[in-house]
């Protein structure tokens, strides 16, 4: 890139990286978060106190001055100590035009999962804080990556999946709002392994030369459609689940007290008073209903005559929540198969509102799994649509199908 692209520390960096997600630029270079001037905030990692011991934390407080501590004292005494994952922002500025955002991101643990789901939240919670906070341009150091201990090339894929995630996953115009992020450390390897991770993902890097990634996704066909075998077809959509062409069946999440999602919520909207007067009518006659069991549900939602109402109760573990999805998975194909639905439509049924890319990762790979048992099965052409507004997820699924 030029040399005289970004603001004055990226341009004098020994180390800059600069990458686009929409209309979101992001730069990436070795500085001093206490040193940066040209953003709104800038944003630090805390402990649950706002205690300040080490690191930047007091290079934070010496340059604020005791308004600051005292702000910090206050906010505890009220409130109570900071919950994982959560932010707020102080009205003690850093100097006159900068202000301060505190993150607790949380602890280490001998677990990726609750490293990915707090780290991934925290990094979520700041965006949003930003947007509603209106900065325009916020600076991020290596959260999770010094004294909490996070690995920094696990830190890094995760910081640059909820760039992405941010952008392309939130309410229309919340996003926009925060169009600057400068991701500086001092530790090289941390801003290093961001590039890497950026890289990995195979996205724009160059606004002035290349399209940006939300041109390039608007080129690219919605929908990507594989044949895993002669009988099963696999179409994975960027779109929501409302946008597809009409098929036979839909599949909807529910517990075992007949409770759902988005999606429940989605249908209700699209079947109107003839869904819900057939969904209460197959709960009347199914009182309990166990983990695992899919129901037919005859009733017409506008994009299918049929929905699928997959039993699936939530679980406090990744593992034991994925052993329970591949036979669901499985017993959803093998009911569209009994009652010859050659076309039904799905989301990806076991993420909930959980959004960490680790769970995504894994989801995908079990659903994938159950896909490719599926593909051997002979007799008629079989068509499974997967739809999902978010990128995030549907990218993982291309890119699995993709392997195959």
């Amino acid at each position: 890139m030029a040399a005289s692209d970004g603001p004055l520390n990226f341009k004098s960096s020994r180390f800059s990286y600069k990458f686009v997600f929409g209309s979101l630029q992001v730069y990436v270079y070795e500085s001093s978060i206490v040193d940066i001037t040209d953003v709104d905030c800038i944003v630090n990692s805390v402990n649950e106190q706002l205690k300040f011991k080490t690191g930047v934390a007091l290079d934070i407080a010496a340059e604020a001055g005791e308004r600051y501590v005292e702000e910090c004292k206050s906010y505890v005494s009220s409130h109570g100590p900071l919950n994982t994952a959560e932010v707020i922002t102080l009205k003690v500025p850093l100097r006159s035009s900068v202000r301060i955002m505190l993150a607790r991101c949380g602890c280490p643990s001998k677990s990726s999962q609750p490293i990915d789901d707090s780290l991934f939240r925290t990094i979520i919670n700041i965006l949003k804080e930003a947007a509603n906070q209106r900065f325009n341009r916020i600076a991020i150091p290596g959260i999770g990556t010094g004294q909490i201990g996070f690995p920094i090339n696990h830190c890094a894929r995760v910081y640059v999946r909820a760039l992405h995630e941010f952008v392309f996953s939130t309410q229309e115009g919340i996003s926009g709002i925060v169009q600057e992020v400068h991701y500086v450390d001092v530790n090289a390897e941390v801003l290093k392994a961001i590039k890497e991770a950026h890289q990995e993902m195979n996205v724009v890097t160059d606004p002035g030369t290349l399209r940006t990634e939300r041109n390039r996704r608007i080129t690219e066909p919605e929908c990507q459609v594989f044949h895993l075998s002669s009988t099963l077809i696999v179409k994975v959509c960027t779109k929501s689940l409302d946008t597809i062409d009409r098929v036979d069946a839909v599949v909807c999440r529910i517990n075992t007290k007949f409770e759902g999602g988005v999606v429940s919520k989605l249908l209700l909207t699209l079947g109107g008073k003839g869904y819900q007067n057939a969904f209460h009518k197959l709960r009347s006659s199914n009182p309990k209903v166990n983990d695992g069991v899919v129901l037919v549900l005859t009733a017409d939602v506008r994009i299918a005559s049929h929905v699928l109402l997959a039993v699936c109760e939530g679980q406090k573990t990744l593992n034991i929540e994925t052993d329970n999805l591949k036979p669901l998975y499985h017993n959803i194909f093998q009911t569209s198969r009994q009652k010859r639905f050659r076309r039904i439509a799905m989301p990806l049924i076991g993420l909930g509102k959980q959004w960490n890319f680790g769970r995504i990762e894994a989801i995908v790979k079990t659903l994938v799994e159950v896909l490719n048992r599926e593909s051997k099965y002979g007799g008629e052409v079989f068509e499974i649509t997967i739809a999902d507004k978010a990128s995030v997820v549907t990218d993982s699924l291309k890119h699995l199908l993709d392997c195959k």
